[in-house]
């Protein structure tokens, strides 16, 4: 363990975890390239509206667009904090 105790496992939270999520497939002009997704899931497991974020964005403006499109469709089982759904952050890497 962490060397918690009983209650602070209770208490901690657990990420959101993908259940379905479809990358959009990327011109080759981003080889090399990284970015990393952060979108809010809600305490149903759905992304909410708008939250999408890219860091740094590509240089790619139509992949950039296509890619907030599909993480807003994303589903997850949602996070839990003492054993309750609850909202969180949940980023993702692509590396291209």
């Amino acid at each position: 363990g962490d060397g918690g105790n009983a209650a602070e496992g209770f208490f901690r939270l657990v990420p959101p975890s993908p259940r379905g999520m479809i990358i959009p497939p990327a011109s080759k002009s981003l080889k090399g390239q990284e970015v990393q997704v952060w979108v809010f899931v809600n305490e149903l497991g759905r992304v909410v509206a708008d939250s999408t974020q890219l860091r740094p964005p590509t240089s790619d403006r139509d992949f950039n667009d296509r890619l907030v499109r599909e993480a807003s469709e994303w589903v997850f089982a949602p996070a839990r904090k003492g054993g309750k759904a609850v909202g969180s952050w949940f980023p993702y890497t692509i590396s291209m």
